[in-house]
């Protein structure tokens, strides 16, 4: 009645962290015995020829090995391993996020190639009338 029941209901509801832990310590231990056991399966069925000869293809997630099940691992030094996450954490820039910005850049590079083409020209015409031009 009362406090005391609703109390008593409470922790019934939500039982006691060491006892939770316990049911999911075996629930898991049961799981990776299973898994255990199906990769062990897979493994004996691989690259195993039935009563005519033939080795059927068994679909397989390769996961980092090779054809012979063998791991495959590559080593990396310290030193690599903090360049290549620096390397990752650059920022990406975008120099046109706009529309606009692009043809603006691309109007100005164009108007930079005619001013530079202009400038080449009048050198030719000053190397003309010097006679220094040469042009083969």
């Amino acid at each position: 009645r009362g406090l005391a029941r609703y109390m008593l209901d409470y922790g019934a509801a939500r039982p006691d962290s060491d006892a939770v832990r316990g049911d999911v310590d075996a629930f898991m231990a049961r799981f990776e015995e299973a898994q255990y056991e199906r990769d062990r399966m897979l493994a004996q069925q691989q690259n195993v020829a039935d009563a005519d000869g033939f080795i059927p293809v068994v679909r397989r997630a390769r996961g980092g090995r090779n054809s012979d099940g063998v791991a495959s691992v590559a080593a990396m030094s310290v030193d690599d391993a903090r360049a290549a996450s620096a390397a990752r954490k650059d920022p990406v820039t975008y120099s046109d996020l706009y529309r606009f910005q692009a043809r603006e850049r691309k109007r100005d590079q164009l108007a930079d190639l005619r001013r530079r083409f202009d400038e080449d020209k009048e050198k030719i015409v000053r190397m003309r009338q010097a006679r220094q031009f040469r042009p083969y």
